[in-house]
């Protein structure tokens, strides 16, 4: 651990709980996907099972899956983006995972004095450049990030170190 000293008066969340939240956001942003993929599915049977005289998928029916496939991608990705960037500021700095594990993104506007305030919705600017150098932090399975936070005398990660943000405990 370093030797300088915590600037952050709030209760630091531990790496353990950023583990878990982002472990539970990870389940919301998969169990997504996995519904999206199985109305693929579903949709790619209904259209064979109307095609089954036919051994030959005809062009319509190419079409058809063709054109749900976009929508479930685009879909996945609108709710990946407003779940990673727009989810937080929107929620004072609270993912759904965050939130379970009672812990919040505050916004640094001092770290010399420690004086830390929420997020508000105008700071998308922030959680965009959290996820962007999430980047570093993800490098060799998070083993990075982990490694920075811990040796970071306010627990911050590259990530939070660049956007200017810290997580903190809740009460």
């Amino acid at each position: 651990m370093s030797e300088s000293k915590t600037t952050i008066k709030e209760p630091l969340a531990s790496i353990g709980d950023r583990i878990m939240a982002y472990l539970i956001d990870f389940l919301i942003v998969q169990i997504y996907l996995c519904i999206g993929g199985f109305i693929m599915l579903i949709v790619f049977l209904i259209m064979l099972g109307v095609n089954k005289n036919n051994p030959v998928p005809d062009e319509s029916y190419i079409i058809m899956v063709t054109i749900i496939s976009v929508i479930s991608v685009i879909a996945g990705s609108i709710f990946n983006i407003y779940y990673l960037i727009f989810w937080p500021a929107r929620h004072e700095g609270q993912s759904i995972g965050k939130k379970f594990m009672k812990i919040r993104i505050m916004i640094v506007e001092d770290i010399e004095t420690g004086k830390i305030r929420k997020m508000e919705r105008g700071d998308i600017g922030i959680t965009l450049m959290r996820l962007i150098f999430s980047i570093v932090d993800a490098l060799f399975f998070f083993l990075l990030g982990i490694y920075i936070m811990n040796n970071d005398p306010n627990n911050q990660r590259f990530a939070d170190q660049q956007a200017k943000t810290v997580v903190i405990k809740e009460n």
